[in-house]
């Protein structure tokens, strides 16, 4: 399957004019990756828009120097720097789970395309937006998991200490 046919299965790209999916193609790279490889890497600066054309990317962050799994880029999925975005640098790692085809467009392309692809433009945007809602869904419940965690941690150890104490006083009644 071709490239362009490709993007026309992402969301709501069918709605773009065939012209403006071209010039995506003629100023994008076409990379295949891997299994295993990085897509992007924790820290590093992010200078292009990646469209997932094949394939699938695990989203993984790093805490207390252990790997916790966030989710997945599937094909048709954005990903990277879009128009307007004020993302700078990487927050954590996308790494090929099988081998996969990505169209990236570099950050220096968006001022032609925000003044001659006007349905392009809109359409990233809005996608952009909906990825803003997703990753502060994803913040707030990673947020009550953790008070959850501590919740149950916290009550654990209340209801530990007079277990404790009831088969101490048992152990000495005992002995007695």
């Amino acid at each position: 399957m071709d490239v362009l046919q490709l993007l026309k299965k992402v969301d709501s790209f069918d709605t773009i004019p065939v012209g403006q999916l071209l010039w995506l193609i003629e100023n994008s790279e076409l990379r295949d990756y891997a299994k295993g490889e990085m897509l992007f890497i924790k820290g590093e600066s992010i200078d292009c828009m990646s469209i997932i054309l094949k394939g699938n990317f695990a989203i993984k962050i790093q805490q207390n120097g252990q790997f916790r799994h966030l989710g997945f880029f599937g094909a048709h999925e954005i990903t990277g720097k879009l128009p307007y975005s004020r993302a700078e640098k990487a927050s954590g790692f996308g790494e090929a789970t099988v081998d996969s085809q990505v169209l990236s467009l570099k950050e220096s392309f968006f001022d032609e395309m925000i003044k001659n692809h006007y349905e392009l433009t809109t359409v990233l945007v809005h996608y952009m937006s909906s990825r803003i809602r997703r990753f502060t869904k994803l913040e707030q419940q990673n947020d009550k998991m953790m008070a959850l965690g501590k919740l149950s941690a916290g009550l654990a150890h209340e209801l530990n200490n007079p277990s404790a104490a009831v088969i101490r006083s048992a152990q000495e009644l005992i002995q007695t």
